[in-house]
């Protein structure tokens, strides 16, 4: 209704809201409420009445450390004083906007940064994970190759003993027919 330029009927909506979040002790809501109010009287030329909005919105926002609603605050101060003439407060006003505004960025890019450093922690996570799998596949190989050997030795073994066996059996036999050949 405000974007529709119903003002009344936004207003109504909103100290119905306000009255909502009072009774939910939902400061955040409180303080969202009171900003479009204050913006409401302002449009509506009613500048104590929006610094008074205003004012209750920047306690609870200040509670909460909220700089989004902390800026709009100081922004709707900024025009409220600015119309009444009180041109020290508005331009006070301002600079704590700009502080507000300065203190969001700071806090945009530290999650930035946070962001940041999680993908590289991940990343260096993710090559440590496909080195431990490179090296334990290159365990099996290896494993497996001496498995492998171990295997072909075994057999080779076997094959030596039989043909071992198999030639002493020849011999006993070739020995067994010479000492009947000598008899």
């Amino acid at each position: 209704y405000h974007q529709l330029k119903e003002t009344d009927r936004a207003m109504s909506f909103y100290q119905r809201s306000l009255g909502l979040y009072n009774e939910l002790q939902n400061t955040s809501g409180q303080s969202r409420c009171l900003i479009e109010l204050g913006n409401i009287e302002l449009e509506k030329n009613n500048y104590d009445l929006a610094r008074d909005h205003f004012n209750r919105a920047l306690l609870l926002a200040k509670e909460q450390k909220k700089y989004a609603q902390l800026e709009k605050v100081y922004l709707g101060l900024v025009e409220a004083h600015k119309a009444k003439g009180e041109f020290q407060e508005s331009l006070e006003n301002q600079a704590l906007a700009g502080v507000c505004k300065d203190s969001l960025r700071a806090l945009e890019q530290r999650g930035k940064l946070n962001e940041l450093q999680i993908r590289y922690e991940n990343d260096i996570a993710e090559q440590e994970i496909q080195q431990l799998k490179s090296e334990r596949q290159d365990y099996y190989i290896i494993m497996g190759l001496l498995s492998l050997l171990g295997l072909a030795g075994s057999v080779i073994t076997v094959l030596i003993l039989r043909r071992h066996k198999t030639n002493i059996r020849v011999a006993e036999s070739s020995k067994r027919k010479l000492e009947v050949a000598l008899e």
